[in-house]
């Protein structure tokens, strides 16, 4: 079995263009709690209807980041991804506040 390292399934360009589609431009800490509940509502969205396995992946691990992330168990049925998913959560650990 192949496990996926979680640094080539979200870079971070690829957080930077999700981070501007579903939050815009600008910085976080501008945002109402309106408008921050409704990037979040979009990531979700957006996570709920991904199918691509690696676009899936960066989708989950930024709604991490936020603190608003589904279950991994419950998220990803392969074993490498969820091996990938424990990896990237315990190198994020220093990042949330």
């Amino acid at each position: 079995m192949r496990v996926p390292d979680w640094q080539t399934l979200c870079s971070a360009r690829t957080f930077d263009a999700l981070l501007l589609l579903h939050f815009g431009p600008g910085e976080l800490d501008e945002l109402s709690p309106e408008e921050y509940d409704a990037a979040i509502g979009r990531l979700r969205d957006g996570f709920g209807r991904e199918q691509d396995p690696g676009r899936r992946f960066a989708l989950w691990a930024l709604l991490h980041l936020f603190d608003e992330a589904p279950s991994l168990e419950q998220t990803f049925d392969d074993p490498a991804t969820i091996i990938a998913a424990h990896e990237f959560v315990n190198a994020s650990e220093p990042v949330i506040v």
